[in-house]
């Protein structure tokens, strides 16, 4: 079946993506069920209850340990991923696209094809500035790390948005890519295209009134989607809303980790939710300890000959008959399993710092931060996050990448970017690093003493350091050929220098 065929059985069906959307959201509702408990124990704002619900209204746990690990994790793999001023990703050509560029642009070099591409690379992390990028990002990271999945949205001509598992449905195939989602949102009729709001005006909704808009986009042939949207319970099936090759698609959904045949993801909250459990219990029972602790009772002697109810009306300073030792100031003697409580408590809190790397901030609190420090922060989520660090640059920077390029310059748009993460994530200031690397050990060489240097093969030595650094530094060193003729050249030079200086103590001496 070709995509036209595929695209007639989805768009001209009689059934409602409301019913559809319902249909697959009871397969995701143990997902839902979970989220809601995981946001609980650590930001719960970012998994709101359903907005159909009316219901704003925010349980926050007994602890912020949750809150705090989520926030710090979030905040470094995203100063990882996308550093102030920095692209994530290089613009490189094939052999062949610089010899077809060359070719078509007369008078152009290899140096200016690389300034242009490393323009290229500045304009598109530019246009990550204007989309609001930064802010919705990191509300996807944070949805990832407690629920596992995430879907951001990024049109043409408007800010980026992330939309949370409650708002979609999606079904993959066996690689875990998308076959089809249905976004469920609620707009008002004045946000919506002309031709929509004219069906909703005609079926009797007010303009100032809300609606319920589903969004389908399918999987139509190897490479194709077709989108269509339903207004409420209005089939608006028969109109393409757009129709998009896999790299150009403006949704991007994304998981923390996906398991083979799910459809869905897990989140880092997920794999400790025996230790947030815990921690969350332990939190109630020492805050009940606190207020057992607190709650102070005065017995007072029944046989006494102290007054109670003139010790209340008294003033202070004031002098009342009674003997001390008719009163008595009681507490609950719960000390020892409080301390027990807060021992646990502890215990558990430092499982859940060392996962989430809060006991490892290698960065500053600035506005500026050094690459060593950014540097060892990459190097840190790399050792403990290596799969998902590797994910998210194949799920998230990728496909963001080929979008800015194509915003900024749709001439850059076949030119695939290479994305550079972890200890790379320097981009090109790692490359020059390296390579200042490479030629300070090699300054090192000269002071090698001479009956050392005699048993040295240098070209064998430069070689091994350079593979080490893992720079390619053949095109940075002189040929052997080359090496000769500046030999010959500071040799005659140096010819010249010793016989005008020979001619000047002659000329001095008054000898020929």
């Amino acid at each position: 079946m070709n995509a036209v065929e595929h695209e007639k059985k989805y768009l001209t069906g009689d059934y409602l993506l409301k019913g559809e959307y319902y249909i697959e959201s009871a397969k995701r509702e143990q997902t839902l069920t979970r989220s809601e408990r995981y946001a609980g124990w650590t930001i719960p704002t970012v998994f709101p209850d359903d907005p159909l619900t009316g219901d704003d209204e925010f349980q926050n746990d007994f602890q912020s340990v949750g809150a705090q690990a989520v926030n710090n994790l979030s905040n470094k793999i995203m100063m990882a991923l996308f550093q102030p001023s920095r692209p994530f990703f290089r613009l490189t050509l094939t052999p062949e696209q610089e010899q077809e560029v060359l070719a078509e642009n007369i008078g152009m070099n290899s140096t200016m094809i690389e300034e242009a591409l490393a323009e290229g690379e500045r304009g598109s992390m530019r246009e990550l500035e204007k989309i609001n990028a930064r802010v919705t990002m990191t509300d996807c990271i944070q949805q990832l790390i407690i629920t596992g999945n995430s879907l951001l949205y990024m049109p043409e001509d408007d800010t980026m948005q992330s939309y949370s598992i409650r708002d979609y449905v999606i079904e993959r195939d066996l690689r875990g890519n998308m076959v089809k989602l249905i976004i469920r949102e609620t707009k008002s009729i004045t946000s919506l295209s002309d031709e929509m709001a004219a069906m909703a005006m005609e079926n009797g909704m007010e303009m100032s009134s809300e609606a319920t808009i589903y969004t389908a986009i399918q999987k139509v042939g190897k490479d194709q989607y077709v989108v269509w949207q339903e207004l409420e319970d209005l089939c608006y099936c028969h109109v393409t809303v757009g129709r998009y090759k896999k790299d150009e698609l403006p949704w991007i959904p994304l998981t923390w980790t996906l398991s083979r045949n799910k459809d869905y993801g897990t989140g880092l909250v997920e794999m400790y939710s025996g230790d947030f459990h815990t921690l969350s219990t332990l939190a109630e029972a020492i805050l009940d300890y606190t207020t057992i602790m607190t709650d102070v009772k005065i017995l007072v002697d029944p046989t006494g000959m102290t007054n109670v109810r003139k010790i209340n009306e008294a003033s202070s300073g004031a002098y009342v008959h009674g003997r001390e030792e008719d009163l008595f100031v009681h507490t609950a003697n719960v000390q020892a399993g409080a301390d027990f409580l807060t021992n646990q408590f502890n215990t558990v809190e430092r499982r859940i710092a060392a996962a989430f790397l809060l006991n490892n901030s290698v960065t500053r609190d600035a506005e500026r931060v050094t690459a060593e420090e950014i540097r060892m922060q990459a190097q840190e989520l790399e050792s403990s996050y290596g799969g998902v660090y590797s994910r998210l640059a194949t799920d998230l920077q990728l496909p963001l990448a080929k979008r800015l390029i194509t915003k900024f310059d749709p001439v850059l748009k076949d030119i695939e970017p290479v994305i550079v993460t972890g200890l790379e994530s320097l981009s090109r200031n790692s490359e020059l690093d390296r390579t200042r690397a490479f030629f300070s050990d090699l300054v090192q060489l000269a002071d090698v003493p001479d009956q050392v240097a005699m048993r040295i093969d240098y070209n064998k030595l430069i070689t091994m350091l350079g593979a080490g650094h893992g720079i390619d530094y053949k095109d940075l060193l002189k040929n052997e050929k080359q090496v000769q003729a500046d030999q010959k050249v500071a040799a005659a030079q140096q010819a010249q220098a010793a016989g005008m200086e020979a001619g000047a103590v002659n000329q001095a001496t008054g000898t020929e």
